[in-house]
């Protein structure tokens, strides 16, 4: 995830939509003193409102083609209601099934004539469709709600990325000119989401959310993308919580301040399901490395005492430990 400082306040807003409970952060914004609030967190109060208030004051998709357009008004509405728990998940995506139907009905030129039809058809469908009116589009599933990712533009370069079991070559595309970066943005008022993903070919930067030459792209992106990369390579079946898990201890191991982001990963960490993986290995994260370092910092948080090297050596540590339980690493990989 993408990220930046934010205060206290803020940070608990972020963390509960990152959970996929705007409901809570709504609440939370009724039970704050407007008279004590920042000029920021007013700012970031007035985009939560806007777009999950009573009237849909957020519509920025009217320059869209119609198809695209309609297809955003689709997402954005299950988004909401899921999100708003006015709707549980599986008649959420229930309603998206048959709203996406609908559109496919009107835009395709290929349409699917029957409602008995799966996620995986309908998505790959969209897909076609929405790259006959000149976007790129990514479906499926970013735990716990499903995706849209929309971009218009992308261009491929190779590197070379240095993981704890050896260095990984891969492409990148990076992509631009986005008009839907997801559900965890559109959940945080485009504040908080993915930075991108990977596929058994590629990474895909979402190249707006990065400056190539920061510490954030090199770790919080290439690094936490190539290390689900290696590990889908050692084990096509690992559970998505694990990848998580395991990236986030990556990125502990190389970056120059690991308790800061720490502190960013803290409000957004929950046991409460693994349904929400980013969620969860925030959680297993923070409590393993408390657990090593609570022999040496007597501490709830003991890694803000802790020396930046003490904390990368322990991140290492618990990789190396849980690679162990991975298949072996295939020699050209």
């Amino acid at each position: 995830m993408t990220s930046a400082q934010s205060s206290p306040f803020l940070k608990q807003l972020y963390g509960l939509a990152l959970q996929a409970d705007v409901q809570a952060v709504l609440q939370r914004i009724s039970e704050a003193d407007p008279t004590k609030l920042s000029a920021e967190e007013r700012s970031v109060v007035g985009r939560f409102q806007r777009r999950f208030g009573d009237t849909d004051n957020d519509n920025d998709a009217s320059a869209l083609a119609q198809p695209a357009k309609q297809l955003l008004a689709i997402y954005h509405g299950y988004w909401k209601q899921v999100l708003l728990q006015q709707v549980n998940l599986p008649t959420g995506e229930e309603r998206l099934r048959l709203a996406l139907l609908d559109w496919l009905g009107r835009y395709a030129t290929r349409p699917i004539e029957t409602t008995e039809i799966d996620f995986d058809r309908i998505e790959a469908a969209v897909i076609e469709t929405m790259a006959e009116v000149g976007f790129y589009t990514l479906c499926g599933v970013t735990l716990p709600l499903r995706e849209l990712m929309v971009w218009r533009s992308q261009r491929r370069q190779e590197f070379e990325i240095a993981l704890a079991d050896g260095p990984v070559k891969l492409p990148i595309v990076f992509l631009g000119d986005f008009v839907s970066r997801g559900w965890a943005y559109f959940a945080t008022a485009d504040r908080y989401g993915a930075g991108g993903w990977v596929s058994n070919e590629a990474l895909y930067c979402i190249e707006e959310a990065y400056n190539i030459e920061s510490e954030s792209f090199r770790v919080n992106y290439l690094v936490h993308e190539a290390q689900h990369y290696a590990d889908r390579q050692r084990d096509p079946e690992i559970a998505t919580a694990h990848l998580e898990y395991r990236a986030k201890l990556a990125e502990l191991a190389q970056i120059e301040d690991p308790a800061a982001l720490l502190a960013v990963w803290q409000p957004q960490a929950s046991y409460r399901s693994k349904e929400n993986p980013h969620a969860w290995a925030n959680a297993q994260v923070l409590e393993h490395v408390s657990e090593r370092l609570n022999s040496e910092f007597e501490s709830e948080q003991p890694w803000q005492d802790a020396a930046p090297e003490r904390i990368r050596h322990i991140a290492a540590e618990l990789l190396r430990q849980d690679s162990q339980t991975l298949p072996p690493r295939a020699k050209d990989h």
